[in-house]
Formats: C-alpha cells, sequence, structure tokens
C-alpha cells in the first residue's frame, strides 16, 4: 500500500532490460522473461529517468503521486514481475544500482589503436568456426541446390560447371593456419566429399583436430562401399523427395558412427513427412531447416515469421541483447572457403579475398575493420524503431535471400 504523505525511492534491477522508442517503452526481466510495455507518456518518462545515467537506476517519487493512475498499476506490475523495487526514503540512502554497460574486451576501435602491432594476438581469436568447400563435384542435381546452402549449411556445387578439387596442399596450410587457434568447429563438405581426390588422406591431416572436425554429405552419396572415418562426426543433408533405397543404405552406414541428420523443407508437408520419418527410423538426432524457394512465401509467413509472442516466449539473457547490439550472432566468428580459394564471412557477402594469397589472420583483420557479416545488426528500419529490436535474433541469411530487413510481424 502506498502512503501519500511519505516519498519513495523507486529502482530498477540491473537484470532488466530497458528499450524507449519515442513514444513507447519496453522493460524485460532477463531473468524470469517477463515484460512490460506502455506507451502512456507519463509512465514513458518515468521509465526514461530510471535509464539516466545520472541517477543510477534510481528516483525520487512521491505517495500522493504514485497513488494515482497509471503510476498505481505501474508500480503493482512493476514490483510484482520483479523488475524494481519501491522502498520509503526514510528507511534508506537512495539505493545505487550497477546499471550494465555494454563492452567488448576487442573493439574495433582499440584494433584501429593498436595497428599491426598485435594483430595475430587482437584477432585470432575470433575465428570460431571454418566452414571449408574441398571440392564441387557432384551429379545428383538437387532442385534447390543453389539455395540451400545461401540459407544453410550445405552442401553445393557452387552455381558452376566447372568442377574445382581444392589442392591438398593448399588445404594444408589452411590447418597449419588454426591448428593452435581458437577454431572450436571445423566443417568439410563439398560437393560429394567422397569424391575429393584426397579423401582417404583427411585422417592424418586432421589427426590433431579430433572431434572438431565435421563432414557434410548428402544421404545419396552413402554407398554400402562408401568409407566412412570413426573420428569424424558425418551430418547428412536430407532434401526431399526422400528414394528410399538409398535413404535405407545412408542409415545402414550411419548407424554404427557419429551421424546428425539435416532435413530441408519447403513446405508443411515435407515437415510432416519428417515428423514420420524420424519416428519411423528412430532418429534422435536432427535438425529441420525451412528453405525458401520463392515461391513459398506463405509458408514463412506462417511458420517461420515470428510474432510478439514468440519472441517473448523464452527468458533472453542480458549476455544476449548486448551480442545483437554489437555483432551478428550468426555470422560472427565463421569463415567460409570456397574450393577456388574465395573466402566469405558470410556466403551472400563479398568475398573478403582469397587464401591463395591472403591469410585467415588478414582476412579475418579485414572483416573486423570493412564489416561485410560478423557486425550487420537489426539497426534499419523497420527493426530499429521497433521495442523488440534486440530481443529478436540477429539478422540470417534468410533476411538476404528473401530480400527484406526482418522475419516478423511486429516491425512494419
Amino acid at each position: 500500500m502506498i502512503d501519500i504523505n511519505k516519498n519513495y525511492w523507486l529502482y530498477v534491477l540491473p537484470h532488466v532490460y530497458c528499450c524507449i522508442k519515442e513514444a513507447k517503452a519496453l522493460l524485460y526481466n532477463t531473468l524470469n522473461g517477463s515484460s512490460y510495455v506502455t506507451h502512456d507518456s507519463l509512465l514513458v518518462d518515468l521509465i526514461k529517468s530510471l535509464q539516466k545515467k545520472s541517477n543510477l537506476g534510481t528516483i525520487s517519487c512521491q505517495g500522493r503521486e504514485l497513488a494515482n493512475s497509471p503510476y498505481k498499476e505501474f508500480i503493482i506490475e512493476f514490483c510484482g514481475k520483479e523488475m524494481g523495487e519501491l522502498i520509503e526514503t526514510q528507511f534508506t540512502e537512495k539505493p545505487v544500482q550497477m546499471m550494465p554497460v555494454l563492452n567488448l574486451q576487442q573493439d574495433i576501435k582499440k584494433l584501429l589503436q593498436a595497428g599491426d602491432r598485435t594483430i595475430g594476438e587482437e584477432v585470432l581469436p575470433y575465428l570460431q568456426e571454418l566452414n571449408i568447400y574441398i571440392n564441387n563435384s557432384c551429379k545428383l542435381e538437387c532442385h534447390y541446390c543453389d539455395k540451400y546452402f545461401r540459407q544453410c549449411l550445405c552442401c553445393t556445387t557452387q552455381e558452376t560447371v566447372e568442377q574445382v578439387a581444392m589442392p591438398y596442399s593448399l588445404l594444408k596450410t589452411i590447418l597449419s593456419q588454426i591448428r593452435y587457434g581458437a577454431v572450436g568447429k571445423l566443417n568439410l563438405m563439398g560437393g560429394n566429399v567422397f569424391e575429393y581426390p584426397y579423401y582417404m588422406a583427411l585422417p592424418d591431416i586432421l589427426s590433431g583436430f579430433g572431434e572438431y572436425v565435421h563432414l557434410w554429405n548428402h544421404y545419396r552419396h552413402f554407398m554400402i562401399d562408401s568409407i566412412v572415418f570413426p573420428t569424424f562426426v558425418y551430418h547428412v543433408v536430407v532434401t526431399f523427395p526422400i528414394i528410399k533405397v538409398a535413404w535405407e543404405n545412408c542409415l545402414h552406414i550411419c548407424r554404427t558412427h557419429q551421424a546428425k541428420f539435416h532435413f530441408y523443407v519447403t513446405g508443411i508437408e515435407e515437415c510432416e513427412e519428417v515428423e514420420k520419418i524420424v519416428e519411423l527410423y528412430n532418429i534422435d538426432d536432427f535438425v529441420i531447416h525451412p528453405i525458401y524457394t520463392c515461391k513459398n512465401l506463405l509458408f514463412f509467413k506462417k511458420y517461420i515469421y515470428l510474432n510478439e509472442n514468440d519472441i517473448l516466449q523464452t527468458k533472453i539473457p542480458f549476455r544476449q541483447i548486448f551480442i545483437h547490439q554489437k555483432m551478428n550472432s550468426y555470422s560472427f566468428g565463421i569463415f567460409t572457403i570456397m574450393p577456388d580459394g574465395n573466402v566469405y564471412a558470410n556466403i551472400n557477402a563479398v568475398s573478403l579475398g582469397n587464401i591463395h594469397r591472403d591469410s585467415l589472420l588478414q582476412l579475418i583483420y579485414k572483416e573486423m575493420l570493412t564489416n561485410t557479416a560478423w557486425f550487420k545488426i537489426r539497426d534499419s528500419e523497420p527493426c530499429s524503431d521497433c521495442l523488440f529490436q534486440y530481443l529478436c535474433p540477429s539478422p540470417s541469411n534468410y533476411e538476404a535471400i528473401i530480400g527484406i530487413s526482418n522475419l516478423c510481424h511486429v516491425a512494419r
């Protein structure tokens, strides 16, 4: 109960994220996932005061003011959702809240100040995942071959009739550059990786990488006589329609090895087929990847686009919100090298250079400065005007392929 004759300290807790866009405001509890949205100008001004750096998350309020609408209802919900507290000023000095501040240990400005002095030390740890297309040889002619790999990690022929296999010496050079780095996942793919001229030599050249090595191949390439190495994790690409004989051959081989299945679907019917397949064949480790074909936008709008409930249904930690403000969580730390040596921070972006002439260190540093993909965030319209701007996932390949800024029904 608020006493109209008393004064109070109103303070917001440090785990609460706040976003204010002109005449609207959002408060989001990063610990329990609760949220509060208001368009009331009085409450927006109140929240603005709480967010002023000089106020340190705490403001003084008069009881006679808080006892009336809209403040009374706000205080009840604000405290009930554990976003802050209200205490009498006579019982304590002003509470000081240590509000979270966005900070990166190695920011771009720091890199520029460092110059060439410690480039290797500064940027190498940023490369966390490396995708290497060792060849583009494939005879399957999947209907959407040119679309799969631009939306999700997948095999491809790289949209060319020319067959290219990465020279063994070049592969060794690439691996030597990351052997003592921070790369935690190494994806090797094609084409058909079984047709890579140096496939049998892969266990030797990759002996120091252990469980970090992941080989990707289409299920139709897994023949009865295919050689599968037990030291690698195999990722099986599954596209529709499924050829039963080839599918069962693949399952027979993969049952005794580390395998993860990736289903690429273009509509709800294929999603339902996946459900039947994983139940029938008792598949536990699998992922479903929606694929945009230029003809199935309604499928994406109905099943992929987010609404406000989708955004708020899971708890989003402050760390994740900060990441969304600074970097792209889909692309950051990942490089893709094609069989011809071209290197990309994102396959839908421009090439950073060619590994035949440029080192990975040079290309990492270039990406940090030019930002072709790693730091693409939701800072353009309509996301820039949305309260949920940084609660949403980072821009993905889907936006690039569909040609829009956001995949949601909220920001328009």
